[in-house]
């Protein structure tokens, strides 16, 4: 598995590195220069950028959104669920009994 990502990843590093000297050549043709830190910063932005743009078309950050808010709500409703069984369970006993115990130094009751 290890070993497949590592595939994937030289090959996405070789498609970058293309990408970026084919964006040099269409963008500064017949201009000498070489690729400088500020050009390569700008370009990765730019791919990131371009990356952003092309999932949230697809609606891949709105699947994770909805993905989240399932996760979260679904917490919710098992925690809600299990005090319903509770209180199923415990039917006539009342929550907050009159009179309590003195079970320490700083006892409310």
């Amino acid at each position: 598995m290890l070993r497949d990502f590592d595939g994937l990843q030289e090959w996405f590093r070789k498609r970058l590195h293309y990408l970026l000297r084919f964006w040099l050549n269409v963008t500064v043709i017949h201009t000498p220069i070489e690729m400088n830190r500020v050009t390569l910063i700008y370009l990765i932005l730019y791919y990131f950028v371009q990356l952003f743009i092309f999932l949230a078309k697809r609606g891949f950050f709105l699947n994770i959104h909805i993905f989240l808010l399932y996760k979260m709500t679904e917490r919710k409703h098992d925690s809600i669920n299990n005090i319903h069984i509770n209180m199923r369970v415990q039917k006539n006993v009342n929550p907050l009994p009159l009179k309590r115990k003195k079970t320490g130094f700083l006892s409310l009751g």
